[in-house]
């Protein structure tokens, strides 16, 4: 037996894998000790499988996210515990899978798991998706992917804001500015605290906005008309700050809002800004 190779190591590998002990030597031999590289030489083997951990629920995890000049990528990979998620293993796996997401510049999740696997092509990465399950032990699950390009003026900034180690990603798009990303950022922050669910009060379902409405009108029944009119106005108003993230007040100065916020920073800098895109991501969610 080689010195790097332990029977120890052995045992571990045969339990990962189901696969014999002397073909489980065989593998550490040939990867030099490395685990993850013994799995993966008993994969190609066909004699290692993951089938067993398919089915295991996967509610932990972490959210890749990658984002330059050429626009953002995110991912969300699952695995069934936050001890594994804090794994190096697992979150080198993650940030190997969002480089080559933002390379593929794609969000078609089916043809991604189906590229070769950047750090060895002649796997896949839903093949070194089974490789690495082996060698954490637990299932592992590409849940979803997005992938969005730069706007073709070039005048955009993106900001990313990453809570809770991975597990909470808010991604904020402005436009009219290429060097805002700071500002971006802010906002992504807020956004991850706020929750909202659209940009502005334009982007709400008019189906929405009148059930917020008969709502209102429901609880104030036998009132005059003129003061129904504002109780439903004042009403949709505060409806607007709890779902529109212009409306609301930006997290770090409550005294301006969102979009107050936008405007101010655009003038300061002489040019009008847009905020035209954003997203929360939270695992499991």
């Amino acid at each position: 037996m080689k010195a790097n190779t332990s029977m120890e190591d052995i045992k571990t590998l045969r339990a990962q894998t189901g696969v014999g002990l002397t073909k489980c030597k065989e593998a550490l031999e040939a990867s030099e000790g490395d685990l993850e590289k013994a799995v993966l030489y008993l994969r190609k083997l066909g004699l290692a499988s993951a089938g067993k951990k398919e089915s295991r629920e996967t509610k932990e995890g972490l959210i890749g996210a990658w984002a330059d000049g050429k626009g953002f990528s995110l991912i969300e990979v699952n695995v069934e515990t936050d001890f594994v998620a804090s794994n190096d293993v697992f979150k080198g796996f993650v940030k190997n899978l969002v480089g080559a997401l933002h390379a593929f510049a794609s969000d078609d999740l089916e043809k991604f798991l189906a590229l070769p696997y950047p750090e060895d092509p002649s796997v896949t990465v839903d093949q070194q998706r089974a490789v690495v399950m082996q060698t954490v032990g637990e299932n592992i699950r590409i849940n979803k992917i997005a992938f969005r390009s730069s706007g073709k003026n070039g005048k955009e900034s993106c900001g990313i804001y990453s809570h809770g180690n991975g597990k909470n990603v808010a991604v904020v798009v402005i436009e009219g500015c290429d060097k805002c990303d700071a500002l971006a950022k802010d906002i992504a922050m807020h956004v991850v605290a706020s929750s909202p669910d659209y940009i502005c009060k334009e982007d709400i379902p008019s189906e929405i906005i009148e059930r917020e409405k008969e709502v209102i009108i429901s609880q104030i029944q036998g009132k005059p008309q003129s003061v129904v009119d504002k109780i439903v106005e004042g009403k949709l108003s505060s409806f607007y700050k709890e779902v529109c993230l212009l409306e609301q007040p930006f997290v770090k100065d409550p005294d301006k809002t969102v979009g107050q916020l936008l405007e101010e920073q655009g003038k300061a800098n002489g040019v009008s800004l847009t905020l035209t895109y954003f997203s929360n991501w939270k695992i499991g969610a």
